[in-house]
């Protein structure tokens, strides 16, 4: 028995050192029990860390006070992305923290923090989101020259048109209306996405949003 025990003790820990999350476990004293490869790593962990507590061991050049996230313990945490300053460049990591209790003994008896590496993920959403504000000016600018040559020819400004040319002139300005307004949201979504977006707020009827 106590050769299995060794033997899943030697099994979970090779699965822990390979897994490609940085894991991190700690006991109810907040100290480390275990730090895996990746997380090391991760946090520039080049020193002793049995037993010490997190705060204590990482060798990042930012203060440890920037991480508050990481060595605040005792409730289960999920944070969508955060974001870590290393190498003069900035790492995003999905992080989530698990809390271990004794049933038993109903009692806290440490805490698995996971830290997935997505930096290559948000990159490429951000350069999906400047490819996105770059076309939408760039057709921007055109289209708004076709309105203006629709609404033109409608006010048979250049010569008289017939009905039929009217109706087709119209469903065509109607339909630039429409992309219009599609490339201006597109243009808006990127600048929610980058933070620029100046928002005013105002107060407005419930009834009238819904309805519209």
């Amino acid at each position: 028995n106590i050769q299995r025990l060794i033997q899943e003790k030697k099994k979970s820990e090779i699965i822990v050192s390979e897994i490609p999350v940085a894991i991190i476990v700690t006991d109810e004293s907040d100290h480390l029990t275990h730090v895996n490869q990746l997380a090391q790593e991760i946090l520039g962990i080049n020193v002793s860390w049995e037993g010490k507590e997190i705060r204590e061991v990482i060798g990042l050049d930012q203060a440890v006070q920037d991480l508050e996230w990481l060595t605040e313990s005792g409730e289960e945490l999920t944070k969508k992305i955060v974001t870590l300053q290393k190498d003069e460049s900035e790492m995003y990591l999905w992080f989530r923290r698990i809390v271990m209790n004794d049933p038993e003994n109903n009692a806290f008896v440490g805490s698995v923090t996971l830290l997935q590496d997505v930096t290559s993920f948000q990159n490429l959403d951000r350069l999906k989101s400047e490819f996105m504000a770059v076309i939408s000016h760039e057709i921007r600018t055109p289209l708004t020259a076709i309105h203006l040559a629709l609404d033109i020819l409608l006010r048979e400004v250049k010569g008289e048109i017939n009905q039929d040319q009217k109706e087709l002139l119209s469903d065509a300005k109607s339909d630039s209306t429409r992309l219009k307004t599609l490339i201006k949201d597109l243009l808006d979504l990127s600048k929610l996405e980058s933070v620029s977006l100046n928002m005013n707020y105002e107060r407005v009827s419930l009834t009238a949003f819904i309805e519209d």
